[in-house]
């Protein structure tokens, strides 16, 4: 029996990087992690993130433009502006609610006064910075459960307009942590959670082809019932790793 399931991971894993696009990476996960200037708060997330981003930043590339979703202090925008170079752009977005609930102000402030590729936009959800030119990237880390919690959000319509910002061919990267099989939206304002398929079903309904579903963030060991800021299991939660793309 464990010779099988051994047989059945390596061959999810085998989709996964099939599906996965041949991105010739200039800038490593290390290199952009040993930037000078980012901050402590920051750095000390490195190791407990760095599965997360090893994942997202071979998809980025130089002269890229791209949108960080719920984005909080910037700590995932700041890496991908290194990845980007000062011919991308990293569009920062964050709700109103959030800059002023988690005093995020002067880590936003610390950022676009490091970095000149970033641009800061105070926005909901659904209102989508409108780019110089379409999203080659957007990524939402961890938050896309959180969109559902305003009773005034409009998740199809965010998605929407998603789609409508982003190039043909690009990419819509989520991650976020599972919720029980089949129980929906039920948990995303108490243990934070979302069912895997009721992602899927809601972004392949504005237009975007599901190519990747991987288990680079999965922790099997993760019963999907405790609230992910539980200290018996915070950073340990089982994750979806779904990629989409704009045919």
């Amino acid at each position: 029996m464990r010779l099988y399931k051994s047989l059945a991971l390596a061959l999810v894993l085998t989709a996964s990087v099939a599906a996965a696009p041949a991105i010739a990476q200039s800038v490593t996960v290390e290199s952009a992690m040993s930037a000078a200037d980012r901050p402590p708060q920051h750095t000390e997330r490195d190791a407990a993130r760095k599965p997360e981003m090893a994942f997202l930043l071979p998809y980025l590339k130089a002269g890229d433009t791209v949108l960080d979703m719920g984005a909080g202090g910037g700590y995932t925008s700041m890496l991908m502006s290194t990845v980007v170079g000062d011919t991308g752009h990293i569009y920062v977005q964050n709700p109103a609610s959030w800059v002023e609930n988690y005093k995020m102000q002067p880590a936003l402030d610390y950022l676009t006064s490091k970095r000149a590729n970033v641009t800061v936009v105070v926005a909901p959800f659904e209102d989508i910075p409108s780019p110089a030119k379409p999203y080659d990237i957007i990524f939402a880390g961890m938050i896309y459960h959180d969109t559902f919690n305003d009773p005034k959000a409009d998740v199809a319509k965010m998605n929407a307009a998603l789609f409508k910002a982003m190039k043909s061919g690009g990419y819509f990267i989520i991650t976020d942590h599972k919720a029980p099989d089949g129980t929906g939206t039920r948990d995303t304002n108490t243990t934070h959670r979302i069912d895997t398929q009721t992602v899927i079903d809601g972004v392949t309904k504005a237009g975007f082809k599901l190519v990747t579903d991987s288990p680079a963030l999965s922790h099997p060991e993760d019963d999907r019932s405790l609230n992910v800021f539980d200290p018996k299991i915070r950073g340990k939660t089982d994750r979806m790793t779904l990629v989409f793309q704009k045919p």
